[in-house]
């Protein structure tokens, strides 16, 4: 049964590599990804003949059938294990596996524990009020919205996009509330309509960032303008939003999102580094100012996280090249980010604040 679970899913994940793309390439020509795949037909290879053994050793009745019999399970058990990792990191995490019936076989083999059945004394949000921004694309914050879900979190979602809002509430089940953290009076109506409705905010996830490219040559003022005021003036306004809440209160987190652009250069990206250093100044400040009340502020520096919109919107050129930049030759899926966040947001980061991680190999 086992090892029939472990089979079904690297069929599965096999088909998907093959079927979906990054760059114009399929994922499956991606080194990672061939790593993965090649160890799991390897663990699953390796357990067939102890499970043969075994099944010869009780139909001849011999001595060590129970022996053998247990060492097959252990090596069946491994396998299914390992195909259930693997495969859900091949597939950018559990929320994209429904899409592809994976999650039944998931299911089976017990993979989807933290959507289905991990203890509570387990699960890193628990009980937890989440507020995250910027959450109803494709990107780090729905990630985020459904790494907490999974993780115990009551969450609630905001996004300026109102449509896009609506639906993506509807399908995670959460309150979405709209917001354009441009604004002030929208950020106050937003971190008062979730304290009126849960009572508190334990962690903020300030996902909301613009970019754009421009050479500082030809760059204008409303373009300069329009990236610090969304990605550095929002994140402030939603920091200081949080810290109005929690320093009070005595508790709380602030996840803020910045880039490793904030530490390295990059041409045409002036305005969005100079906002994403910005972040990274603004969470120590903030840090050191809301330690005394025991909230905690630190910030991830992600690199290049892959999503459809981001696809759309630069150059297959200028993508392939940022990949080279990355020790493991593939950008990063929004989950492995999300699962930064999550642990900064969780008390297993208890002692850390002021701290920008990054999600990559790219830091000072």
């Amino acid at each position: 049964m086992q090892l029939g679970v472990a089979r079904k899913l690297l069929e599965m994940t096999v088909d998907y590599a093959k079927d979906r793309k990054q760059f114009g390439k399929p994922v499956g020509s991606f080194q990672a990804v061939k790593h993965k795949l090649a160890r799991v037909h390897t663990a699953i290879e390796d357990a067939r003949p102890a499970a043969w053994y075994a099944a010869y050793a009780f139909a001849r009745d011999l001595p060590d059938a129970a022996r053998a019999a247990s060492v097959a399970k252990g090596a069946a058990s491994r396998a299914e294990a390992l195909a259930n990792t693997e495969a859900l990191q091949c597939h950018g995490g559990i929320g994209f596996t429904w899409e592809h019936d994976l999650h039944i076989w998931l299911k089976r083999g017990l993979a989807l524990q933290p959507a289905f059945g991990t203890p509570d004394e387990h699960r890193a949000m628990l009980a937890k009020i989440v507020l995250v921004t910027a959450a109803a694309g494709a990107g780090i914050g729905l990630a985020t919205a459904k790494r907490c879900i999974e993780e115990g979190a009551t969450v609630v979602i905001s996004d300026k996009h109102e449509r896009r809002l609506e639906e993506t509430a509807s399908e995670l089940g959460v309150l979405g509330i709209p917001a354009d953290v441009t604004q002030e009076t929208d950020v106050q109506r937003l971190f008062d309509a979730a304290i009126a409705e849960y009572g508190r905010i334990d962690v903020a996830v300030n996902n909301a960032g613009l970019g754009g490219t421009a050479n500082i040559i030809d760059m204008t003022d409303v373009q300069w303008n329009i990236v610090l005021d969304v990605t550095l003036n929002g994140t402030f306004r939603c920091t200081r939003a949080a810290l109005r809440h929690m320093v009070p209160r005595g508790s709380g987190v602030i996840v803020n999102i910045s880039s490793v652009l904030g530490w390295r250069a990059q041409a045409g990206q002036a305005h969005y580094a100079a906002a994403k250093a910005g972040v990274m100044a603004l969470t120590r400040a903030a840090a050191m100012e809301a330690a005394p009340a025991n909230v905690r502020v630190n910030a991830v520096a992600p690199s290049l996280a892959m999503h459809p919109f981001l696809e759309k919107v630069m150059d297959p050129g200028e993508l392939e090249h940022l990949v080279t930049l990355e020790a493991f030759g593939r950008s990063a899926e929004t989950w492995e980010v999300a699962n930064v966040i999550v642990f900064l947001a969780s008390d297993y980061s208890s002692y850390m604040t002021g701290e920008i991680v990054s999600v990559s190999s790219q830091h000072p």
